[in-house]
This record gives structure tokens, C-alpha cells and sequence, in this order.
């Protein structure tokens, strides 16, 4: 998927990959860091938020379990509880799994390593400064 600078002309792709993916019987879709906001610092939260809430929507609709979410976050400090608390919302208000994988370094990064369960519960964190291998075991339903 080509990425484009704005959320209203990558939501629909990314929508369109979703149900290509599920016509076909996928079992993972992987998309490109920033698929929804693009590679720039301008964009609307506001748009952001709305349009994971329609990729996670549609998303359960397909019936997933997991989702895997890289991010990049950086080291302030002030942006750890918005991740967090992100995080563990949408994992309870989607009834899905989320591994969320950060960049290791030598600062404290603001967004958690990890798993949550389908409750929002952390099963699985990794401390936030330096580099680790993170175990977990998660539970899938069969299909």
C-alpha cells in the first residue's frame, strides 16, 4: 500500500486491504508504519482516532483475535499514559489481543512494549529503557 499524506485517502485503502484480506481467508494483514496518518507531523487527532475506530470495527467484524501494533514512539514522557490508556482501551472495546512493539534505547520510551488481553489487562511488559526478548502465551479461539 502506498501511504499518502492524509487520513481520508488512506482510510479507504486500508479498509479495501482489510476485506481483500478477509475474501481471501487471511489469517494476518500486515500494513505499513503510518498507514493512516502518513509520514508527516501534520495531522487531526480527531480524524486519527475515528479512523482506528473504523479499522477495528472492521477488523471484529472479520472476527480477530490479535492485533499487532509496531510503533516508534519516541521519549516524551508526557504522551506514556495517552499510549497506555489507548492501549487498553481498545483492546477491551474490541475484545481483542494487542502486541505493541517500541524501539529499545537508553531513554525511557513513552509507549510500552507488551501484551494485553482481550480485558485490557497487561499479560506481558517489557521495561521501557533498553532492548529485551518478551514471552507470552495467547489464547486463540478456533475458528
Amino acid at each position: 500500500m502506498a501511504v499518502k499524506r492524509s487520513t481520508a485517502e488512506n482510510l479507504p485503502r486500508i479498509l479495501q486491504s482489510i476485506a481483500a484480506a478477509g475474501a481471501a481467508g487471511a489469517h494476518f494483514l500486515l500494513l505499513p508504519e503510518c498507514a493512516l496518518s502518513g509520514y508527516h507531523g501534520e495531522f487531526d487527532q480527531a480524524d486519527i482516532e475515528s479512523g482506528l475506530d473504523a479499522i477495528a470495527q472492521a477488523l471484529k467484524a472479520l472476527g480477530a483475535q490479535v492485533i499487532f501494533h509496531a510503533v516508534n514512539s519516541g521519549f516524551e514522557q508526557s504522551y506514556l499514559k495517552w499510549h497506555t490508556a489507548h492501549l487498553e482501551t481498545y483492546a477491551r472495546l474490541f475484545d481483542v489481543t494487542i502486541v505493541t512493539a517500541n524501539a529499545g534505547g537508553d531513554e525511557p520510551n513513552n509507549c510500552p512494549t507488551g501484551t494485553l488481553d482481550a480485558s485490557g489487562q497487561w499479560i506481558a511488559q517489557l521495561d521501557r529503557v533498553g532492548q529485551g526478548l518478551l514471552f507470552a502465551t495467547i489464547e486463540i479461539a478456533e475458528a
